[in-house]
Protein backbone atom coordinates (compact mmCIF):
# COMPACT_ATOMS: atom_id res chain seq x y z
CA UNK A 1 0.00 0.00 0.00
CA UNK A 2 1.68 3.18 -1.15
CA UNK A 3 -0.26 5.99 0.52
CA UNK A 4 0.95 9.48 -0.17
CA UNK A 5 -1.06 11.71 2.11
CA UNK A 6 -3.39 11.80 5.10
CA UNK A 7 -6.52 11.94 2.92
CA UNK A 8 -5.57 8.73 1.11
CA UNK A 9 -4.77 7.08 4.44
CA UNK A 10 -8.15 8.10 5.85
CA UNK A 11 -9.99 6.74 2.81
CA UNK A 12 -8.15 3.40 2.98
CA UNK A 13 -8.75 3.14 6.72
CA UNK A 14 -12.46 3.75 6.27
CA UNK A 15 -12.68 1.18 3.48
CA UNK A 16 -10.90 -1.48 5.54
CA UNK A 17 -12.96 -0.77 8.65
CA UNK A 18 -16.06 -1.46 6.55
CA UNK A 19 -14.40 -4.68 5.37
CA UNK A 20 -13.84 -5.80 8.98
CA UNK A 21 -17.37 -4.92 10.07
CA UNK A 22 -18.71 -6.85 7.08
CA UNK A 23 -16.58 -9.88 7.93
CA UNK A 24 -17.82 -9.94 11.50
CA UNK A 25 -21.38 -9.24 10.41
CA UNK A 26 -21.22 -12.35 8.21
CA UNK A 27 -19.77 -14.37 11.11
CA UNK A 28 -22.63 -13.05 13.24
CA UNK A 29 -25.19 -14.26 10.68
CA UNK A 30 -23.52 -17.67 10.74
CA UNK A 31 -23.88 -17.71 14.55
CA UNK A 32 -20.11 -17.60 14.96
CA UNK A 33 -18.49 -15.23 17.45
CA UNK A 34 -21.47 -12.93 17.66
CA UNK A 35 -20.36 -11.07 20.77
CA UNK A 36 -17.26 -10.45 22.82
CA UNK A 37 -16.86 -12.35 26.08
CA UNK A 38 -18.99 -9.75 27.87
CA UNK A 39 -21.98 -11.05 25.90
CA UNK A 40 -23.10 -7.63 24.64
CA UNK A 41 -20.32 -6.04 22.56
CA UNK A 42 -20.47 -7.03 18.86
CA UNK A 43 -17.23 -8.83 18.00
CA UNK A 44 -16.13 -6.58 15.13
CA UNK A 45 -16.12 -3.54 17.41
CA UNK A 46 -13.08 -4.97 19.23
CA UNK A 47 -10.80 -4.86 16.18
CA UNK A 48 -11.95 -1.38 15.18
CA UNK A 49 -11.53 -0.09 18.75
CA UNK A 50 -7.99 -1.48 19.05
CA UNK A 51 -7.02 -0.10 15.65
CA UNK A 52 -8.38 3.38 16.25
CA UNK A 53 -6.95 3.54 19.78
CA UNK A 54 -3.40 3.33 18.42
CA UNK A 55 -4.06 6.39 16.27
CA UNK A 56 -4.26 8.40 19.51
CA UNK A 57 -0.56 7.91 20.24
CA UNK A 58 0.98 11.28 19.37
CA UNK A 59 4.51 10.15 20.25
CA UNK A 60 4.50 7.31 17.71
CA UNK A 61 5.52 8.34 14.22
CA UNK A 62 2.78 8.32 11.60
CA UNK A 63 4.06 5.28 9.67
CA UNK A 64 4.22 3.19 12.86
CA UNK A 65 0.70 4.21 13.84
CA UNK A 66 -0.63 3.21 10.40
CA UNK A 67 1.19 -0.15 10.52
CA UNK A 68 -0.20 -0.88 14.00
CA UNK A 69 -3.64 0.31 12.90
CA UNK A 70 -3.65 -2.28 10.11
CA UNK A 71 -2.26 -5.08 12.28
CA UNK A 72 -4.90 -4.44 14.93
CA UNK A 73 -7.72 -4.01 12.45
CA UNK A 74 -7.03 -7.45 10.97
CA UNK A 75 -5.66 -9.27 14.04
CA UNK A 76 -8.79 -11.41 14.57
CA UNK A 77 -10.02 -11.78 11.00
CA UNK A 78 -8.34 -15.18 10.44
CA UNK A 79 -9.28 -16.69 13.81
CA UNK A 80 -12.83 -15.41 14.00
CA UNK A 81 -14.19 -15.02 10.45
CA UNK A 82 -14.05 -16.72 7.07
CA UNK A 83 -13.23 -13.48 5.27
CA UNK A 84 -9.46 -13.68 4.99
CA UNK A 85 -7.39 -10.63 4.12
CA UNK A 86 -8.55 -8.03 1.59
CA UNK A 87 -6.69 -7.39 -1.64
CA UNK A 88 -4.18 -4.62 -1.24
CA UNK A 89 -3.19 -5.45 2.34
CA UNK A 90 0.60 -5.57 2.38
CA UNK A 91 2.50 -8.79 2.93
CA UNK A 92 4.30 -7.47 6.01
CA UNK A 93 0.95 -6.76 7.74
CA UNK A 94 -0.35 -10.20 6.79
CA UNK A 95 2.83 -11.80 8.11
CA UNK A 96 2.67 -10.07 11.50
CA UNK A 97 -1.01 -11.01 11.88
CA UNK A 98 -0.46 -14.64 10.89
CA UNK A 99 2.88 -15.31 12.56
CA UNK A 100 2.87 -13.01 15.59
CA UNK A 101 -0.72 -12.13 16.50
CA UNK A 102 -2.56 -15.41 15.89
CA UNK A 103 -2.40 -18.13 18.56
CA UNK A 104 -4.62 -21.05 17.71
CA UNK A 105 -3.55 -22.73 20.98
CA UNK A 106 -5.30 -20.01 22.99
CA UNK A 107 -4.30 -17.62 25.74
CA UNK A 108 -1.80 -19.87 27.50
CA UNK A 109 0.17 -20.35 24.28
CA UNK A 110 0.06 -16.60 23.64
CA UNK A 111 1.28 -15.73 27.15
CA UNK A 112 4.23 -18.09 26.67
CA UNK A 113 5.12 -17.22 23.06
CA UNK A 114 4.64 -13.45 22.87
CA UNK A 115 8.07 -12.87 24.41
CA UNK A 116 9.65 -14.50 21.33
CA UNK A 117 7.86 -12.14 18.94
CA UNK A 118 8.77 -8.65 17.72
CA UNK A 119 8.36 -5.47 19.78
CA UNK A 120 5.73 -4.40 17.23
CA UNK A 121 3.69 -7.54 17.93
CA UNK A 122 3.97 -7.01 21.70
CA UNK A 123 2.82 -3.40 21.38
CA UNK A 124 -0.12 -4.46 19.21
CA UNK A 125 -0.94 -7.26 21.67
CA UNK A 126 -1.06 -4.72 24.51
CA UNK A 127 -3.87 -2.83 22.74
CA UNK A 128 -5.66 -6.13 22.10
CA UNK A 129 -5.40 -7.27 25.72
CA UNK A 130 -6.40 -3.83 27.00
CA UNK A 131 -9.60 -4.01 24.98
CA UNK A 132 -10.27 -7.55 26.20
CA UNK A 133 -9.89 -6.60 29.85
CA UNK A 134 -11.87 -3.41 29.32
CA UNK A 135 -14.94 -5.42 28.28
CA UNK A 136 -14.59 -8.04 31.03
CA UNK A 137 -17.26 -7.79 33.70
CA UNK A 138 -18.31 -9.77 36.80
CA UNK A 139 -20.22 -12.88 35.89
CA UNK A 140 -18.89 -13.01 32.32
CA UNK A 141 -17.32 -16.21 31.07
CA UNK A 142 -13.80 -14.76 31.29
CA UNK A 143 -14.23 -13.15 34.73
CA UNK A 144 -12.51 -16.02 36.56
CA UNK A 145 -9.37 -15.38 34.53
CA UNK A 146 -9.05 -11.71 35.53
CA UNK A 147 -6.01 -12.27 37.79
CA UNK A 148 -4.17 -14.10 34.98
CA UNK A 149 -5.09 -11.48 32.38
CA UNK A 150 -4.27 -8.55 34.66
CA UNK A 151 -0.83 -9.97 35.49
CA UNK A 152 -0.18 -10.61 31.80
CA UNK A 153 -1.17 -7.07 30.81
CA UNK A 154 1.02 -5.60 33.52
CA UNK A 155 4.02 -7.67 32.36
CA UNK A 156 3.31 -6.80 28.72
CA UNK A 157 3.03 -3.07 29.54
CA UNK A 158 6.36 -3.18 31.38
CA UNK A 159 8.04 -4.89 28.42
CA UNK A 160 6.53 -2.44 25.91
CA UNK A 161 7.71 0.51 28.01
CA UNK A 162 11.20 -1.01 28.18
CA UNK A 163 11.26 -1.54 24.39
CA UNK A 164 10.10 2.00 23.62
CA UNK A 165 12.08 4.13 26.11
CA UNK A 166 11.90 7.35 24.09
CA UNK A 167 8.18 7.14 23.35
CA UNK A 168 5.54 8.18 25.88
CA UNK A 169 2.83 5.66 25.02
CA UNK A 170 -0.67 6.36 26.33
CA UNK A 171 -1.48 2.64 26.32
CA UNK A 172 1.12 1.75 28.97
CA UNK A 173 -0.37 3.67 31.94
CA UNK A 174 -3.91 2.98 30.67
CA UNK A 175 -3.24 -0.77 30.65
CA UNK A 176 -1.50 -0.72 34.04
CA UNK A 177 -4.36 1.26 35.63
CA UNK A 178 -7.01 -1.01 34.11
CA UNK A 179 -5.18 -4.14 35.31
CA UNK A 180 -5.12 -2.74 38.86
CA UNK A 181 -8.77 -1.71 38.72
CA UNK A 182 -9.92 -5.13 37.44
CA UNK A 183 -7.88 -6.92 40.12
CA UNK A 184 -9.53 -4.77 42.80
CA UNK A 185 -12.98 -5.42 41.33
CA UNK A 186 -12.21 -9.13 41.19
CA UNK A 187 -11.24 -9.21 44.89
CA UNK A 188 -14.40 -7.31 45.84
CA UNK A 189 -16.53 -9.62 43.70
CA UNK A 190 -14.92 -12.66 45.27
CA UNK A 191 -15.53 -11.36 48.81
CA UNK A 192 -19.09 -10.42 47.96
CA UNK A 193 -19.74 -13.85 46.44
CA UNK A 194 -18.41 -15.59 49.55
CA UNK A 195 -20.67 -13.51 51.78
CA UNK A 196 -23.69 -14.37 49.62
CA UNK A 197 -22.77 -18.07 49.62
CA UNK A 198 -22.44 -18.16 53.43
Amino acid sequence: MNLLNGRQVALAMGEWMWYIMGAFDQAHKEERNRFRHDGVTPHGIHSVFCATLVLHEPWLDFATRIKLFLILLFHDVIEDTRAGFPKGLSEDIRQVVLEEMTYLGGGKEEREQIWNKSPTARLAKLYDKYSNLLTTKPGAESWDKVPIHAAYIRKLADKVEEEHPRVLLNIVPMAQELAQRRENEYRLWERHSKVLDA
